[in-house]
């Protein structure tokens, strides 16, 4: 295999970061309207992303 190591850490790094901004868009919208007001196309919406690139993460 022959990819650009650099080029796979930056992928990767930008991914990780657009999960940790999920998890806490999500813990903080559980904490201030309660786990049951959570939904999929809420959180997309916070996050200015589409329901299938928020299930890509």
């Amino acid at each position: 295999m022959t990819g650009n190591s650099a080029t796979s850490q930056r992928i990767r790094g930008k991914g990780s970061k657009t999960r940790e901004e999920i998890i806490a868009r999500a813990l903080n919208m559980a904490a201030r309207e309660g786990l049951g007001a959570l939904s999929i196309g809420g959180l997309a919406k916070k996050l200015k992303m589409s329901k299938s690139g928020l299930f890509a993460h």
